[in-house]
């Protein structure tokens, strides 16, 4: 297999954003995460601001994230060097008063910031912003936060997945898909500034909640390499779009991490339904990306391809595109 795609030797990757934690999570404490094979420390230095550093102290290389925060200082637990929120060291406790700091205690820090309800960090120079998803907070729509979930394979595989409608049939029979109901149509996709956009229609069995057939009409966006923003349109006008975030821990893990916004209400819907479904549609996704070969190939001779195969194809062109620097 030629041509394997392995993100953390990749640098393009290090200039998107990626959520990286819950923003419930990170409070009165620093917080360690790995982002692309890269161990991180976050912390907050005042409340409702967020600070991103390689989690590793210049003086003797200790892992920040085990200290403690002083006064919204990142205090190293080996030696006590305090960080301010800029990464620059402010105080070492064994220098007299009168000693300057030296000017290379300071982080290596990484860009973070926080949104939808999510923690974010870009490692390098960002090459887009965090999208705006102006159904939002939005008048008329609600927002269901879904559990950040660990798998066992490579995030562009995630991303592939959902832009695939043919497996639903076979993968997802016990939930919303038939074997009855093999063939799908060829989706329409397009380049868009932001990535790609493509667009499908295929009868299902069910939805969350409700257990007669029903067809969906699904766009998915996907935004840089391993976001998605996939809006499934229902005959009754019912919109159920799903933000989901593949952040690739390293070559091999992904964190999910997922919110549905609804254009119904509790009382139509309750969220534990969305929960429930979810929650099943993943373990049968699960059950079979996380046992497959982890070597994702950009080079299109090295698996057979439909015509219905469209979405992937365009995907992995767009992946190629950005790792040639296009």
């Amino acid at each position: 297999m030629t041509n394997v795609l392995r993100v953390c030797e990749q640098p393009v990757f290090r200039r998107f954003w990626y959520p990286v934690l819950s923003t419930d999570d990170l409070a009165d404490d620093p917080v360690a995460v790995r982002l692309l094979g890269e161990n991180l420390v976050l912390w907050r230095p005042e409340p409702g601001a967020v600070s991103g550093a390689v989690d590793r102290c210049p003086h003797r290389y200790a892992r920040l994230s085990g200290g403690w925060l002083d006064c919204g200082h990142l205090v190293c637990p080996y030696h006590g060097w305090e960080y301010g929120s800029d990464g620059v060291a402010v105080r070492i406790p064994q220098l007299d008063a009168s000693s300057a700091i030296p000017s290379k205690a300071h982080l290596s820090t990484v860009n973070s910031a926080e949104r939808y309800g999510w923690v974010w960090v870009c490692l390098d120079n960002p090459l887009q912003p965090i999208p705006e998803i102006a159904e939002f907070d939005a008048e008329g729509w609600r927002a269901i936060r879904e559990p950040e979930s660990a798998w066992a394979c490579p995030a562009p595989m995630i991303i592939e997945n959902n832009l695939d409608p043919a497996h639903i049939a076979f993968v997802h029979r016990a939930s919303f898909g038939s074997p009855e109901s093999p063939h799908v149509p060829i989706a329409e996709v397009t380049t868009t500034p932001t990535g790609l956009q493509s667009l499908y229609e295929v009868p299902v069995q069910s939805r969350p909640g409700d257990e007669q057939p029903t067809t969906r009409r699904t766009t998915t966006d996907v935004i840089g390499p391993l976001l998605a923003v996939i809006r499934i349109d229902y005959p009754d006008g019912v919109v159920h779009t799903m933000i989901k975030a593949c952040t690739p821990v390293d070559d091999t893990t992904t964190l999910q991490f997922q919110t549905v916004l609804r254009s119904d209400s509790e009382a139509d819907r309750p969220a534990a339904d969305i929960l429930a479904f979810d929650a099943q549609v993943w373990e049968e996704d699960r059950e079979v990306l996380e046992p497959a070969d982890p070597e994702y190939s950009l080079d299109l001779v090295d698996q057979v391809h439909l015509r219905v195969d469209r979405p992937s194809i365009e995907y992995r062109r767009m992946l190629a595109r950005l790792v040639d620097g296009e």
